[in-house]
């Protein structure tokens, strides 16, 4: 009895063993064949430090000629070999040499950059990919006991080229001298359209926009906005501006109840006590006793 049923296991597991073979090599030929596709897992290679480094180094155009600019015009006479360092990670090699100072006539003991900005893009004529950026550089001579402390602005043009992630100096960087816009032509101005206005008109026009700016430059948004015909809060000059007077008030009506005023607003800062004067137009709409700012401009044009 125990013999049969031992025969009937070993049967069993025969037939399982031959039927797992037979599933085991089907799949097999299956994914050979391509009638069941693979999964091909991947796995992202950590960043090595140096390949962090250059991420780091991925900059804009501008952003990167502004940050060479800026290390190109600090300096200290008695410590060349730093400043070197300091650009190699944006020139090519063959400019290490090009981008060196002679400090042995220097007559400051050393230079800072405060401010740098890009001032003109454009591409070098018959070379593909090589771009010139200007870069404006507000530089600080520091004196020492012969020579006093000196401001300079200065306009170097860099020559660069997309360098993988980042990019590089191509080519010798060179100044140029400081700019000069041209000549504008003036535009003739045209007599302001609009009908003359009575004295008593004008006198309460000068005293709406005195009330005005003195609450612009006092009063929060929605008082500000009580003065406005849309009604709705203004931001103003408060904490900036101190008013002190108007002047050169011009006012002409445009139609039944709607006038336009050119004039001048001298205001004070609050925190340096420097003084500025803005030329503004107001278009006023008037309601009864009370006007209303319709809309404000600033500037002549």
């Amino acid at each position: 009895m125990s013999t049969s049923v031992g025969q009937k296991i070993i049967r069993v597991l025969f037939w399982l063993l031959i039927i797992y073979i037979a599933l085991s090599t089907s799949l097999v030929w299956a994914v050979q064949l391509g009638l069941i596709p693979q999964r091909i897992r991947t796995i992202e290679e950590p960043i090595k430090p140096n390949q962090a480094e250059a991420a780091s180094l991925n900059f804009g155009e501008t952003t990167f000629a502004e940050q060479f600019t800026k290390e190109y015009y600090t300096w200290q006479k008695e410590d060349d070999e730093n400043r070197t360092k300091r650009l190699l990670p944006f020139i090519t090699q063959n400019l290490k040499e090009a981008v060196q100072i002679d400090a042995k006539e220097m007559k400051y003991k050393e230079a800072k950059v405060y401010d740098v900005s890009t001032w003109n893009i454009q591409e070098r004529e018959g070379e593909d990919g090589i771009k010139e950026i200007t870069v404006f550089a507000d530089q600080w001579l520091v004196g020492n006991q012969d020579t006093n402390d000196k401001r300079i602005f200065r306009y170097l043009v860099v020559p660069i080229k997309k360098a993988g992630n980042s990019y590089r100096v191509i080519d010798q960087p060179f100044e140029i001298p400081r700019p000069v816009a041209a000549q504008l032509s003036e535009k003739k101005e045209e007599p302001s359209k609009g009908q003359n206005i009575d004295d008593s008109t004008g006198k309460k026009v000068e005293e709406f926009l005195r009330d005005f700016w003195k609450s612009y430059t006092q009063d929060s948004n929605e008082q500000i906005g009580y003065m406005m015909k849309d009604q709705k809060p203004k931001i103003g000059y408060k904490d900036m501006f101190q008013f002190i007077e108007l002047s050169n008030i011009s006012t002409v009506k445009e139609k039944d109840n709607e006038y336009k005023t050119d004039f001048d607003v001298l205001l004070e800062d609050v925190q340096s006590g420097a003084r500025v004067t803005y030329h503004y137009q107001f278009w006023l709409v008037q309601e009864k006793d009370r006007f209303y700012v319709l809309k404000m401009k600033q500037g002549e044009k």
